[in-house]
């Protein structure tokens, strides 16, 4: 009797294990999203399912062992006892069906419980892989953010240079801008010299204007003059050939001469020798102011010129001014 209530005790907790080891299988389905979680609890959860597999390996030997001892020493009562015995045995396997059928039930479980646990594995690998995969595109990104790192320093060392550049290039205009404004003022007078030269070069020539200026003034009271230029000066004759001519026109009587004494410049207007203002010097004069033709007006100390009657105009015409 002892024996099978042992049996029964048995029986009774092998559900109960199974009940454990179900309860720790379904507390197995509720792994976290993280990762480092998912894993620790999967292996809590694997220590545990196996240690309810040791305890229930542990208390179906210890079972094993106690049955065959308490056999041994009921085996003598069992004869007295096979009718009752075969009641309860009776019972008891329609109680150790009944423990069958949910053992094979925990069992189904278990098995679904070891499918969920390697879709888990599954799906931790696959988490593994996409973790490794997800590490090597952060180096990568980090690789090439290093990369644009270097190359953004690169383009300011570039701007800086091309800014320093720029500055030389900007110094240099000006520079070349000055030099530029010195060679055009350098310009602007070598054609100023070259004009003032070729016009100390060019002969004296009466222009339009002057003419009509001189022959209208003379023309108003015309009178007797005598001219003189520097003999075997060809520019000095020939600009008071041009005067020689306008005076005729003005019906001026002319007298000409030619002479090596003649050291003036320009043209200079003497009266007479004897001090005494002659008719027709004002005349003369403003004849001269109204061309715009510059003149001096001097007295000969001698008649050392030429051989002229005392009470005549004398005009010198010189050599032409240097400016």
């Amino acid at each position: 009797m002892a024996d099978i209530l042992f049996r029964f005790e048995a029986i009774a907790a092998t559900p109960n294990a199974i009940t454990l080891t179900k309860n720790m299988v379904i507390a197995m389905s509720t792994i976290q999203s993280e990762i480092e979680r998912a894993t620790t609890q999967n292996n809590w959860i694997l220590a545990g399912y196996i240690l309810a597999l040791v305890i229930a390996a542990a208390m179906t030997l210890l079972s094993w062992r106690a049955g065959n001892r308490v056999q041994d020493l009921v085996r003598k009562d069992a004869d007295a006892r096979i009718a009752e015995a075969d009641s309860k045995a009776a019972v008891a396997n329609e109680n150790a069906g009944k423990a069958n059928e949910r053992a094979g039930v925990a069992n189904a479980e278990a098995a679904r419980a070891n499918e969920g646990l390697a879709q888990s594995n599954v799906e931790i690998a696959r988490l593994n892989v996409e973790a490794e995969k997800a590490k090597t595109e952060r180096a990568e990104a980090d690789r090439q953010i290093a990369i644009a790192k270097a190359d953004a320093a690169r383009a300011k060392e570039g701007i800086a240079n091309a800014e320093a550049r720029s500055l030389e290039a900007s110094a240099e205009v000006s520079r070349l801008r000055v030099t530029v404004a010195n060679a055009e003022k350098e310009r602007a007078q070598a054609q100023k010299e070259l004009r003032e030269l070729q016009e100390s070069l060019a002969d004296r020539v009466l222009t339009d204007t002057q003419r009509a200026k001189l022959l209208d003034v003379l023309s108003r009271d015309p009178h007797g003059i005598f001219i003189s230029c520097k003999l075997l000066d060809v520019e000095s004759c020939g600009f008071a050939d041009q005067l020689e001519a306008v005076f005729r026109e003005a019906k001026w009587g002319v007298l000409r001469n030619k002479t090596s004494l003649n050291s003036f410049a320009g043209f200079t207007v003497f009266p007479n020798t004897t001090g005494t203002t002659l008719p027709g010097l004002e005349t003369l004069l403003l004849a001269f102011r109204e061309a715009g033709m510059p003149h001096r007006t001097d007295r000969l100390a001698d008649n050392s010129i030429g051989v002229f009657p005392p009470e005549a105009l004398f005009l010198v015409v010189g050599i032409k001014e240097k400016h």
